[in-house]
């Protein structure tokens, strides 16, 4: 590879003075024909030199109307006899040594009427973009600054730190093949960005995953907590009204109001839209004591009788059915026989 510091030594013979324009009759490249004094270049001189804090010309390649990279700047400027030079500061090595092997044999600068000099164009071959230079933007040429260019292939550059050493010689060769390394490395940069995205887009993905996947199974133990709530407050409300529903039948009751409560409201055909829990659960309180005769069955079978078939049920009775109970029980006791043969005399009788 190219040793950096060789192409920052070629740099320094460019960036003495070197000639810019001369007096004389010159055609601009937009075909206006003017005569150059000695005046006019002391005028340039005089405008660019007390305008460098606002202005300082970029040396380009060619006359770019647009963003393009500037290869070096003009620091200032100066008429020696007919000629005016020009002053050269942080030129590119690459630049510099494009400059040195002649692929730049004309040069040209264009004139602004405001700041003498607009920028300082090198003529010639192209080079490829060079990462750090600073890109400038250009003003199309349609206002009146003249472009002038001349023929520079007879000036020589002298450089101190490198005339006669052969070993400081640059093969545009090793710079190409430099170049091209330099392609490859940002290829391979770019490779592995975007393998590091990937793996960072894998790990966040798996992540997403492990976040649905846990919040799926908070969701659910919501729900479980939450119907096990549910039923704790049916088997609560069963629980407070005792003589509407038995022991027998609790867990039915609960049964039906869980799903009632799951199917939310209904439309009754008196009282609107209303809870069907609810309507149940007034339902349940307004029915009139239900007769569990399983606990009647249950008190024979303590005294050592033979029981009747259990009749194990609740419901709502009439006072009918009440009284009709009440006296096949007192015969029973009375005549020391079951349930079931009292039941059958007195149903005979």
């Amino acid at each position: 590879m190219v040793d950096r510091r060789i192409l920052e030594k070629m740099t320094k013979g460019i960036q003495g003075w070197i000639s810019l324009f001369k007096t004389g009759t010159h055609t601009s490249s937009n075909g206006v024909t003017k005569i150059y004094n000695d005046k006019d270049l002391e005028s340039i001189e005089q405008k660019y030199n007390s305008n460098r804090d606002k202005h300082e010309a970029p040396v380009v390649i060619g006359h770019p109307e647009e963003n393009a990279p500037a290869w070096g700047w003009l620091e200032a400027v100066k008429k020696e006899g007919a000629v005016l030079k020009g002053k050269l500061k942080q030129v590119a090595p690459e630049f510099a040594q494009a400059v040195i092997e002649g692929r730049f044999k004309k040069r040209s600068v264009k004139m602004s009427p405001k700041y003498g000099i607009e920028h300082v164009g090198f003529l010639g071959a192209a080079l490829p973009a060079v990462e750090g230079l600073q890109d400038i933007e250009f003003k199309s040429n349609q206002d009146d600054n003249d472009i002038f260019e001349f023929d520079s292939s007879d000036e020589t550059f002298e450089f101190s730190s490198y005339k006669g050493d052969s070993s400081m010689i640059i093969d545009a060769e090793k710079l190409k093949k430099l170049q091209e390394e330099n392609e490859a490395m940002k290829k391979k940069i770019q490779v592995l960005e975007v393998e590091n995205k990937t793996s960072e887009d894998q790990q966040f993905s798996k992540k997403l995953d492990d976040l649905e996947k846990e919040n799926a199974e908070l969701k659910q133990k919501a729900a479980k907590m939450e119907q096990e709530s549910k039923r704790k407050g049916c088997e609560e409300f069963c629980a407070s009204i005792p003589e509407q529903i038995t022991p027998k039948n609790k867990d039915k009751v609960v049964d039906f109001l869980m799903a009632f409560d799951n199917a939310g409201d209904y439309e009754f055909s008196q009282g609107g839209k209303k809870s069907l829990a609810e309507e149940f659960k007034t339902f349940l309180k307004e029915q009139p004591k239900a007769v569990d005769f399983n606990e009647y069955t249950n008190k024979g079978k303590a005294a050592g009788k033979v029981e009747p078939k259990e009749y194990s049920f609740s419901a709502p009775v009439d006072p009918d059915a009440a009284t009709l109970d009440a006296k096949v029980t007192a015969y029973s006791k009375q005549h020391n026989v079951d349930y079931e043969k009292a039941l059958d005399i007195i149903l005979d009788n």
